[in-house]
Formats: structure tokens, C-alpha cells, sequence
């Protein structure tokens, strides 16, 4: 009976120190947006813009975990699959960037999903939006605020 005891607390030991070793995998997301043409992260959440106005979205991550992230997929609400198991080691503290163009026509939300993989296969995952407001052509300076109100009302974060 002892001996199992040994073998169950040497299991646990090693599935801790495992642990430890490998680390966690933690990132957070920040999406911003620009009008721009050149390939750099803006600061915003949102932009107002007129139909047919060109807006860079940026993707920042951020490996806040203990362990490397070595797998990245990147999907928006709007683009579609941006990354998907893309091979990039993300140091612990480390950040990385991915612009995408697109021509805005309508208020747009984009709301992206990064999630990337530890080489131990931990996960990690967050969401973020930026907006891009285009006003109706009837709607004047009241419609671009009501837009502008309602762009940040639904703007969704995860909790913690």
C-alpha cells in the first residue's frame, strides 16, 4: 500500500515539474485600425470613414504565458482565416504583429481571434475588435454618432 502512494505522490511530482518546465500558455490581443496604406499598427478602436475608404486592421499579440508559443492562428470575424497553424516561436514577454487591408464600405466590425499552442501543446486564446464607421448617406452628423455609440456598445472583450 505505501509503495502505491510513493508511485501516485511521484506521478503528481512529476506532472507538476512537467508543468513547470513547459510553462503556461497565456496571450492577450489588441486589434486597432487605421486609415492607412503603409503596413504599421494604428492606435484605434475605431475610425470614421467614408464609403470606399481603405482601413489597415491591425492584430497585436502579446505571449503574457511562461512558455513559448510555437502555433498561431489568427481568424476575423470578417477576413476570414488569416493565420492558421502558422510556425512562429513567440517568446515569453515577446509581441508580433499582422496587418490586414480592407476597403470599407459599410460600418464594419472586425473582431479577431488569435489563439496560439505551447510545443507542449497548451493553448491560449483572445478576442478583440476594432470598428470601422461609415456613415449611411442620408444619415449627416446624427447617424455617424448613433454609429459611433453603437460601435462601442458592442464592443466585446473576455473578462479577465
Amino acid at each position: 500500500m505505501w509503495m502505491r502512494r510513493i508511485v501516485f505522490g511521484l506521478g503528481i511530482a512529476l506532472a507538476f515539474a512537467a508543468r513547470a518546465a513547459w510553462g503556461d500558455a497565456e496571450l492577450v490581443l489588441e486589434t486597432t485600425i487605421a486609415v492607412t496604406a503603409e503596413d504599421f499598427c494604428g492606435n484605434d478602436e475605431y475610425v470614421h470613414v467614408a464609403p470606399g475608404t481603405t482601413v489597415r486592421v491591425c492584430y497585436r499579440v502579446r505571449n503574457v504565458g511562461t512558455a513559448m508559443l510555437v502555433s498561431h492562428d489568427l481568424v476575423d470575424s470578417e477576413m476570414g482565416s488569416l493565420l492558421a497553424d502558422f510556425p512562429y516561436n513567440l517568446a515569453v514577454d515577446a509581441s508580433a504583429f499582422l496587418t490586414q487591408a480592407f476597403v470599407a464600405t459599410e460600418t464594419t466590425a472586425f473582431t479577431g481571434t488569435w489563439t496560439a499552442a505551447t510545443a507542449a501543446d497548451d493553448t491560449a486564446s483572445d478576442v478583440d475588435t476594432a470598428f470601422a464607421i461609415v456613415p449611411e448617406a442620408d444619415a449627416g452628423a446624427a447617424g455617424v454618432a448613433a454609429a459611433g455609440a453603437l460601435a462601442l456598445a458592442n464592443r466585446r472583450r473576455p473578462a479577465g
